[in-house]
């Protein structure tokens, strides 16, 4: 049953009573109680990035044997239950493969035994997960060499503890190409033989380990001259 304020009732009658309902009855209030109150805590501070593994733990009051849901609400999505109705109140929410953004996180609690279809009662709490906040890119020769010769470029991240990063051109006059996909190495050799003199563009995509962001948390990018 849900809880809340209950009337109990005794209807009592003769046997030979030919009312139908009682000769006389009795009542009296009682209240079943839930869940009334709940905590959650989280391992860390309100902030980690992508990729980490984040230690949610609930304490409800009130109840002696208390039911532990867990949701989250990521950033213009729906709502996702991560965890459905247990005994346990620790989540280890693994948040690899998800957006950087601002997350709200919810712990429903209620009796067992409880018929409430939802919760008797809650407690939310807003969670961040960051990506990586700036990169710089540097190349040697820096703005400009002949075509045919290689140069060296480097990317470095900030923000995030594991950044990944991809490296892409624009020839003149063409599309972009993206020369190497994602991997931990912020360095990259371009090797111009074979392009043609002119302006490019050189850009640099990257993103923390673990991000579900199908392009990049931050890019960077700046003109190249083969001559």
């Amino acid at each position: 049953l849900p809880p809340g304020n209950y009337t109990l009732v005794t209807w009592v009658k003769q046997p030979s009573s030919r009312t139908a309902t009682y000769d006389s009855f009795a009542s009296t209030p009682y209240t079943l109680s839930g869940c009334p109150s709940v905590n959650m805590t989280v391992n860390t501070t309100s902030t980690a990035a992508v990729g980490s593994t984040v230690a949610v733990s609930s304490t409800a009051g009130g109840c002696s044997s208390p039911l532990y849901a867990f949701w989250y609400l990521p950033p213009g999505g729906s709502w996702t239950q991560a965890q459905g109705y247990s005994t346990s109140g620790s989540w280890s929410w693994n948040t690899n493969g998800l957006l950087p953004g601002n997350y709200t996180l919810v712990t429903w609690v209620k009796q067992q035994g409880s018929g409430t279809a939802t919760y008797d009662s809650f407690a939310s709490t807003t969670y961040t997960l960051s990506g990586c906040t700036s990169v710089t890119l540097n190349g040697s020769p820096a703005s400009s060499a002949a075509a045919g010769s290689s140069i060296a470029f480097i990317a470095l991240a900030s923000g995030c503890p594991n950044p990944l990063y991809a490296f892409w051109i624009k020839p003149p006059g063409g599309a972009w190409q993206e020369l190497r996909g994602y991997g931990s190495s912020g360095s990259w050799t371009w090797n111009t033989a074979g392009y043609p003199p002119g302006s490019y563009t050189v850009v640099v995509w990257a993103k923390q380990q673990g991000s579900g962001v199908a392009t990049y948390d931050i890019y960077i990018s700046q003109p190249f001259s083969l001559g």
